[in-house]
């Protein structure tokens, strides 16, 4: 494979694909475009992070596969593509980890593997995936601010499978078209909170339970479907909003 450095980037690393790429390490100075069934092998120690600014991973089309551990050691990552798969741990205390397809009315599925919103292109994050993002972000956002993806979490034909994330969690699909449907537990542990900006045609909680450590945001109008609790903060420390911010 021919790597074609054209730019050195110090505060970025921009990887793009028209096909399936396989990340490996990301090279933190250059920015390569790579074509066809290019995978990515190109490696680099990653202890000392990005050095200032964000490590970026992105394609055109095609798959992001995450085979090693990636630590931007306080740096933003950001990643773009319509299928990703996240084999290794990924790491940066203190930063944010932003997920999103390139679709932008691409059908996001988290914690499962199917996508029963009707269609047949989604983007996955299952559970495997999802456990592989370490603690210690200061937020996963997943989706975008153009974005108008269904977000589907867990399986709706469940009621007691829970979906869980380590971090502060934003869900982005704020644009007309966009949802969130809830339909396994949806847990954010520790002190993390939820927040969900929604197009206003609306984030819908179906026979599930949402239980976040930290506050929970509605950006969004809500719809409650069967049995369902909400629960923010422990000991009455958390709040519930619905609506935007006044």
């Amino acid at each position: 494979m021919e790597h074609r450095p054209r730019s050195l980037l110090p505060a970025s690393s921009l990887l793009r694909a028209v096909g399936f790429q396989e990340v490996v390490a990301v090279d933190l100075l250059t920015q390569q475009h790579l074509r066809g069934d290019d995978r990515v092998h190109h490696r680099r120690e990653l202890g000392a992070g990005s050095r200032g600014g964000a490590t970026d991973v992105s394609t055109l089309s095609g798959e992001q596969h995450i085979t090693s551990a990636l630590d931007a050691a306080g740096d933003n990552i950001n990643i773009v593509a319509d299928e990703i798969t996240i084999d290794a741990p990924i790491q940066s205390a203190g930063a944010v980890l932003a997920i999103a397809p390139v679709d932008l009315g691409r059908v996001i599925v988290l914690g499962y593997d199917e996508n029963q919103m009707g269609g047949s292109e989604a983007l996955y994050l299952t559970d495997a995936s999802l456990s592989n993002i370490q603690d210690g972000f200061q937020q996963v956002v997943i989706g975008s601010d153009a974005g108008y993806n269904i977000i589907q979490i867990g399986n709706k034909n469940t009621t007691t499978d829970s979906v869980t994330f380590n971090n502060p969690l934003v869900l982005k699909a704020p644009s007309l078209g966009g949802g969130v449907y809830i339909y396994d537990n949806l847990v954010l542990t520790g002190t993390s909170s939820l927040t969900i900006h929604g197009s206003g045609n609306t984030t819908h909680i179906v026979n599930s339970d949402v239980t976040a450590g930290g506050n929970i945001d509605y950006d969004d109008s809500v719809v409650i479907v069967g049995n369902v609790t909400i629960t923010a903060g422990t000991s009455g420390s958390g709040y519930i909003q619905v609506g935007t911010n006044s």
